[in-house]
């Protein structure tokens, strides 16, 4: 069983401005999420934290006075960052919207992930009288990390994951323009949706090979996974409605288990460190996501191809 480090104090719903926090926001939200890892010492973690992005080979603007300085690490190493407010309640309501008006549409399902195999394996199983339907591979996850039904449970589905049109406005003037800015790379790259395995990211371009949400009702989590590219930005859309809610994200490995809360984003790499992580099940209300799956890296040394013109720079 995973143990974690949980303050009392409960910022439940709170409002939002754009751009920028509200610093009374901030530490609501930093004393209740924490972790033992991280040395909390007044400007200790603010200096690791630069560090450390810098060593992922990012120039985030984390520093005093920046405009993403309310950021505050969750660990250290592996390197999961919290961005208190990186939505606020109208933009995450907007996306919500957008993404409901297609689920009841038929082939709206994402299925390229853990999520839709699960919940194929759980639809088209017959159970008997007696015996329950459960996801053989949720399951073999699940069991994997000892982990309690209350936490997760095999025979429950995982969400419904949609996929998010790169073309929308809210993506295009709110999403995209923000996390450019937080990755340091607003004046030095670009985003393109990509999700080509043979294009790769360079010194010009940031790749998002995916952009999905997931909905989660109640008693549905997803089993634990890495995610596998440079980085994940996980944003909450919804808050969970108290402690006991459930549907929080847990990195088993480290402990640190993460509650929703409406706007905050979570940005961590998966891939190099093989960070396990999985969604508690929601015990009450129901639950919204945004992931956006990032690829950054790239070898200076290797030709530069820009390959929407094969020009080479």
């Amino acid at each position: 069983m995973v143990a974690f480090v949980i303050s009392s104090g409960w910022p439940g719903s709170q409002g939002f401005q754009p751009w920028r926090c509200r610093p009374c926001q901030v530490e609501p939200q930093r004393q209740w999420i924490k972790s033992s890892a991280v040395d909390d010492r007044k400007g200790q973690p603010r200096s690791i934290l630069t560090e450390q992005l810098q060593q992922w080979g990012l120039q985030c603007p984390v520093k005093t006075g920046e405009e993403f300085d309310h950021a505050f690490a969750l660990h250290i190493n592996p390197l999961i960052m919290c961005v208190p407010n990186f939505l606020n309640k109208s933009e995450c309501e907007a996306i919500i919207a957008m993404q409901m008006a297609k689920e009841g549409q038929d082939g709206t399902e994402s299925d390229l992930y853990l999520n839709y195999r699960v919940n194929q394996e759980l639809s088209t199983s017959a159970p008997s009288s007696s015996v329950s339907s459960v996801s053989t591979e949720a399951a073999s996850l699940i069991h994997g990390e000892n982990l309690d039904p209350s936490e997760l449970d095999a025979g429950s589905k995982s969400g419904f994951r949609t996929q998010v049109n790169p073309d929308a406005e809210v993506i295009q003037t709110v999403i995209l323009p923000r996390i450019m800015r937080l990755l340091g790379m607003a004046h030095t790259r670009h985003a393109v949706f990509e999700e080509g395995v043979w294009v790769r990211p360079n010194a010009r371009t940031l790749l998002v090979r995916d952009q999905t949400t997931v909905h989660y009702r109640l008693g549905e989590g997803v089993a634990p996974h890495v995610d596998g590219k440079d980085a994940t930005l996980l944003i909450y859309l919804t808050s969970a409605s108290s402690p006991q809610a459930g549907g929080a994200t847990t990195f088993p490995d480290i402990p640190l288990r993460v509650p929703p809360v409406q706007g905050m984003a979570l940005l961590y790499e998966s891939r190099g460190n093989q960070l396990l992580h999985y969604a508690e099940r929601v015990k009450a209300g129901e639950k919204w996501v945004m992931q956006l799956l990032l690829d950054f890296r790239y070898k200076p040394d290797d030709i530069q191809i820009d390959y929407r013109t094969g020009q080479l720079f």
